[in-house]
């Protein structure tokens, strides 16, 4: 029931005799940008979340997508979805927290998703949002942003269970390699991932111009742009995962505010939302998405590292805390 309010799909959800699989329910922004408190609004979706339940083996519910017209709009949006995410785990049904890959770390969200109002979904918003749902049924690219309801019983569109996958990219990400951050390796220091790559790749290939100037480069932007003159050989495919997990695992050893944000990925997919056919996802969403394996490994590192130094049941968190600091 895409576009309908609160109401109309209360109404419907009481008068109907159909009882559904699964039921998705997408809160949207207007809402939000309304005169109503953020209490009155998640009352509205709490009585809404119950009456779908009545009706549906499954409740799904997916967070307030971000607008960026006006920011107070935008903070009461994180701040009903905050509130959505209690009450979903408070009645039991589940929450697809669409944030994790609409918005960067910082709460910016991504400019990309929305078409130039801010408001609206661009298309490859669209396809995020699919991506978040994994729904393989037509989606409008510019549906407006009230709420709906997705509902299915005896002849639904195919659905499967919400794909959790983090997908991040550019310098306002952490995962990224194009994130600003100090990092010494291979004897030299850079100020992100991206540039020790590929000044390495430039002075093995014997470009060492290109190597300065990417050590003069403002930006990692930049340094991408100037490995674009780097013609490779046919050893360096050989070696570049090998190169790449060594300056990732610098970074993982270096940079504090990445090696969080990995360990908070938790048991996610990992992608890197690129064009980049080994690198990334590629253009069609069919890349091998080589950063995002070789980051779930170093996740991995950590997990263990975590599980080794995890305390043992006869000592307390604590005491090991204190020995560690006196070490």
């Amino acid at each position: 029931m895409p576009g309908k309010g609160i109401s109309d799909i209360q109404s419907h959800l009481n008068t109907t005799q159909e009882r559904y699989k699964r039921v998705y329910v997408g809160p949207g922004s207007n809402d939000c940008a309304s005169d109503k408190s953020t209490r009155e609004i998640l009352e509205d979706y709490t009585k809404l979340i119950s009456e779908a339940k009545l009706n549906a083996e499954n409740v799904v519910v997916t967070s307030i997508l971000p607008r960026g017209d006006t920011e107070t709009v935008d903070t009461k949006i994180r701040e009903v979805n905050s509130g959505l995410k209690k009450v979903t785990t408070e009645t039991g049904v589940t929450f697809v927290d669409n944030d994790a890959n609409f918005r960067y770390s910082n709460g910016t969200y991504d400019e990309e998703l929305l078409l130039p109002d801010k408001i609206h979904l661009s298309l490859k918003g669209v396809r995020r949002l699919i991506s978040n749902l994994d729904i393989s049924t037509k989606v409008r690219p510019r549906g407006d942003k009230s709420s709906s309801v997705t509902c299915e019983g005896q002849s639904p569109p195919k659905l499967n269970p919400p794909r959790k996958s983090v997908l991040f990219k550019q310098e306002n990400d952490e995962l990224s390699n194009f994130f600003r951050c100090e990092l010494q390796v291979f004897d030299k220091k850079y100020d992100s991932a991206e540039a020790a790559y590929q000044h390495f790749k430039a002075l093995d290939h014997g470009c060492h111009n290109i190597a300065q100037d990417i050590l003069d480069a403002e930006n990692a932007n930049d340094v991408k742009t100037l490995s674009h003159r780097i013609t490779t050989n046919r050893e360096w495919p050989k070696k570049k995962i090998e190169v790449m997990m060594q300056v990732l695992t610098a970074k993982l050893e270096q940079c504090e505010p990445f090696r969080n944000r990995l360990a908070k990925t938790g048991t996610m997919g990992l992608i890197e939302d690129t064009p980049h056919e080994f690198w990334g996802r590629g253009s069609l969403g069919k890349g091998d998405n080589m950063m995002g394996v070789l980051l779930m490994k170093l996740r991995e590192k950590i997990i263990a590292r975590r599980q080794k130094d995890r305390p043992s049941h006869t000592r307390s968190y604590s005491a090991v805390a204190a020995q560690s600091q006196t070490a």
